[in-house]
């Protein structure tokens, strides 16, 4: 096709990079330019929906990292709860006042006795099966179960127990200092035991 004036555009092409006049053009190389830039647009795309799909697994390893992290961080719970469950801090100082994130291992069969606290405490299970109810006598059938993700608040002054009748991870967060008062001062295991 020979070349003609009237196959000009007013805009330049761009090939491999290089802009070309208008003037220079032959229809083949516009239709060159064309594809060029669909290529580089499709390009963009691409690029950007690749960066959307990496970044929640960078998140979910970021994640593992910082469970593995906390992992390295978990001794024996307080005193003031029953042996036998293990406790990590996350965030913030339980013994003072402040904010402060907690999560805590219980072993199958661990048991919560009737108690209170002073200030409110959320509580929000991570795995396994966790198990409060509310009052001052332990009452297993009058309790509420919470699966992985469950949520519950007990407020300042309630009175609630608490089981799990397997391996079970929750996480507690609240306002400290973090103070446990049981009902029946013969369940506090800071006490000796009579016998």
């Amino acid at each position: 096709m020979p070349w003609r004036a009237s196959n000009l555009k007013t805009s330049p092409a761009i090939i491999f990079g290089r802009t070309i006049a208008a003037d220079r053009r032959s229809p083949q190389l516009r239709q060159r330019g064309k594809l060029i830039s669909v290529i580089q647009a499709t390009q963009k795309t691409m690029k950007k929906i690749a960066l959307i799909l990496t970044l929640p697994l960078v998140l979910s390893l970021a994640a593992v990292a910082a469970q593995k992290k906390d992992a390295s961080r978990w001794g024996d719970a307080p005193p003031a709860l029953p042996a036998g469950a293990k406790m990590a801090v996350l965030a913030g100082d339980p013994n003072k006042k402040g904010l402060f994130t907690v999560r805590l291992q219980t072993p199958a069969g661990y048991k919560v006795p009737p108690h209170t606290h002073p200030t409110g405490e959320h509580i929000t299970v991570i795995s396994g099966t966790f198990y409060i109810g509310t009052g001052d006598k332990f009452d297993e059938a009058a309790g509420k179960e919470l699966g992985a993700g469950g949520y519950m608040v007990m407020p300042a002054g309630m009175k609630h127990y608490a089981w799990t009748p397997a391996e079970a991870i929750i996480q507690v967060h609240g306002m400290g200092p973090f103070v446990i008062k049981y009902v029946n001062p013969a369940d506090d295991p800071r006490n000796p035991k009579k016998e």
